[in-house]
């Protein structure tokens, strides 16, 4: 386990990444900054907290882990659910590889050798379909460098190399 003292530098990384993420909102009248809310979701789901209110009770009972996410309080689960509809998920996911690339490298452990493996998501449907995934992972850094949808598993090689194309291009 990663000592405390890494903890409010990692912390601030994914931050610096997520604050770059394009804010809709107006100005006047912003409670909670965007990076915030972005990486207490973030730290939510990766904890297990699967819907908006146990993100919500997630940050709530941690206050300590609030005030290094740069939030006041706990967004409510109306505020998590306009944020969040509000973001970019192609943003998103841009700022979390740009992150993971980032600390695999402050780590020691770059990222030259990337897994994929392609999954069908129970429980998840998006128009009569179960939701095809094409997970892609680091095995050295022990990162999952991104995931995005496909339509069969048999595009999944074809979705990995536009992924790798895209990545290289960079």
């Amino acid at each position: 386990m990663e000592s405390m003292s890494t903890l409010p530098e990692e912390f601030s990384l994914l931050r610096s990444h997520l604050g770059e993420i394009t804010d809709q909102r107006y100005s006047r009248g912003r409670v909670h900054p965007l990076d915030g809310v972005l990486a207490l979701t973030i730290l939510a789901l990766m904890c297990g907290q699967r819907s908006l209110s146990a993100i919500y009770r997630f940050g709530d009972t941690h206050p300590v882990l609030l005030g290094v996410l740069g939030l006041r309080r706990s967004p409510s689960v109306a505020t998590l659910s306009r944020l969040l509809r509000m973001v970019s998920v192609s943003e998103v996911r841009e700022a979390l590889l740009r992150f993971v690339m980032e600390l695999s490298e402050l780590r020691g452990k770059r990222v030259e050798v990337a897994s994929v493996d392609g999954k069908t998501l129970r429980g998840v449907w998006e128009d009569v379909e179960q939701l095809k995934t094409l997970h892609i992972f680091s095995c050295e850094g022990l990162f999952a460098l991104d995931q995005m949808k496909i339509d069969s598993h048999p595009e999944e090689p074809r979705a990995a190399l536009m992924w790798v194309k895209r990545v290289s291009s960079r």
